[in-house]
C-alpha cells in the first residue's frame, strides 16, 4: 500500500514544544513527571501563530491545536499562505475538548438564566471548535472533519487523511490531535478504572500534536520525514487470549501495510491509555524484547484525543536518531485499538 509522507511535525507537550525539542527529549530519555506537571506552559500560542491575539479567549484545546498546526507549517519550511485553499484538508481528533468551558456555560445558564449563557463558552464547548479555528487561522477550505473517540481517534484521523490524499481529494492534509486537562476528566476516569478492572492509564494529560501529510513524496521533505501506514481495529474482549489475538491482528495489519516484518521494528511507542499490560504482553510475544520501548506517559500523561497523533509523531521523530522502522500503538478503555507502522521516507 502506498505510504503517506510526513512533511511537517508540530508538538506541544508539557515538557517539550516543537519537533527539535521533542526529538531531543525522546533521544535523551523521558523524565518521569509528577501528575501536576502534565500542563502546558502559558503563552505558547503567541510564540508560534501570527495573529494569535484573535484567539486569546479560545479554550485551551483550541489554542493547543492552533500552536501545533503553526509549528508543523514552520517545520515543513513553507509559508502559511501555501497551505491555504481548497486543496488542503484538516482532520482533528479529540475526546473531551473544552469541558471547562462547557461547565462554565451551564453554570451561567443555571444561575442567571438565558442572560447568563455565554456565547463564547457555548461555541468553544462544541467539539469541532478546534477544527473550525485551525481552518480559519490557516485559510483551509478543503475537507475539515473532527474525529471523536478515545485514544485511537488520532490514528483514525490519520487513516481518514490518508484516504483523502490517496483519492486526490486534497494535495496535503493536516492531522491534529488535541486535549486539555480538567478536574472532571480526572475524577470520572478514576471511578471508571476502579469499577472496570482494566489496566489503569496514566493520569490525564494535555497537549497537541500535528502532522502535515502529503502523498508519498520523499523528495518533498528532504528525506527527513516518515511514511505512515495506519491500522484501526478493536479488541472484542477486554481481556484474555481473545483480546490478545485481536491486538496482534491490528499490529500485524499495520506492519503488513508497510511491507515490514517484526524483525524490522526498531522501536515501539507504547500506549498511554488503558490495557497497557495487555499491550506489553502482545508486543513481547509478537516483536520480542529487541525493539526500544518509548513510553510517552512519563512525559505527557494520557492525552486521550491527542494520544494517537502524539504517539505517531514520536515514532516519526525517533527515526532521526534510531535505525529501522517504528510502531505506535494505542489502546482505549472501551477496547479500541490502533497501530501505525512508521517507515523512513527514504528507503532502499
Amino acid at each position: 500500500m502506498t505510504g503517506i509522507s510526513v512533511r511537517g511535525i508540530g508538538v506541544l507537550t508539557p515538557c517539550a514544544q516543537g519537533r527539535e525539542a521533542f526529538s531531543r527529549t525522546l533521544a535523551e530519555g523521558l523524565r518521569v513527571a509528577a501528575p501536576g506537571d502534565f500542563s502546558i506552559p502559558e503563552g505558547e500560542l503567541d510564540r508560534h501563530l501570527s495573529g494569535a491575539g484573535r484567539f486569546r479567549r479560545a479554550a485551551s484545546a483550541t489554542r493547543y491545536a492552533l500552536a501545533a498546526a503553526a509549528m508543523a507549517v514552520a517545520d515543513a519550511g513553507i509559508s502559511p499562505g501555501e497551505v491555504a485553499g481548497d486543496r488542503t484538508g484538516l482532520i482533528v481528533s479529540v475526546t473531551h475538548g473544552a469541558l471547562g468551558y462547557t461547565t462554565q456555560f451551564h453554570e451561567g445558564l443555571l444561575k442567571e438564566g438565558p442572560q447568563g449563557a455565554s456565547p463564547l463558552f457555548f461555541s468553544e464547548s462544541v467539539l469541532n471548535a478546534p477544527a473550525g479555528n485551525v481552518s480559519i487561522a490557516l485559510g483551509i477550505r478543503g475537507p475539515v472533519h473532527t474525529i471523536l473517540g478515545e485514544e485511537a481517534a488520532g490514528i483514525q484521523a490519520i487513516e481518514l487523511a490518508a484516504a483523502l490524499l490517496r483519492s486526490f481529494a486534497v494535495d496535503r492534509c493536516f492531522v491534529v490531535g488535541t486535549e486539555e486537562r480538567g478536574e472532571i476528566v480526572g475524577r470520572v476516569y478514576g471511578e471508571l478504572e476502579r469499577s472496570s478492572g482494566v489496566d489503569a492509564a496514566f493520569p490525564p494529560g494535555e497537549g497537541s500534536a500535528c502532522l502535515l501529510l502529503v502523498r508519498d513524496d520523499p523528495a518533498a521533505d528532504g528525506g527527513k520525514g516518515a511514511l505512515l501506514f495506519p491500522e484501526v481495529g478493536s479488541m472484542g474482549r477486554s481481556s484474555g487470549s481473545g483480546a490478545e489475538e485481536d491486538l496482534a491482528r491490528v499490529i500485524g495489519g499495520a506492519l503488513a501495510r508497510a511491507g515490514l516484518a517484526a524483525k524490522d521494528v526498531a522501536h515501539v511507542v507504547l500506549p498511554t491509555g488503558h490495557h497497557r499490560g495487555l499491550a506489553r504482553r502482545v508486543l513481547d510475544r509478537y516483536l520480542g524484547a529487541a525493539p526500544r520501548r518509548i513510553d510517552l506517559g512519563a512525559l505527557v500523561g494520557n492525552a486521550r484525543g491527542a494520544a494517537g497523533v502524539l504517539q505517531t509523531a514520536a515514532s516519526a521523530c525517533a527515526l532521526s536518531f534510531a535505525e529501522g522502522a517504528g510502531l505506535a500503538l494505542c489502546t482505549g478503555i472501551e477496547g479500541t485499538a490502533a497501530a501505525v507502522a512508521v517507515r523512513p521516507a527514504m528507503r532502499g
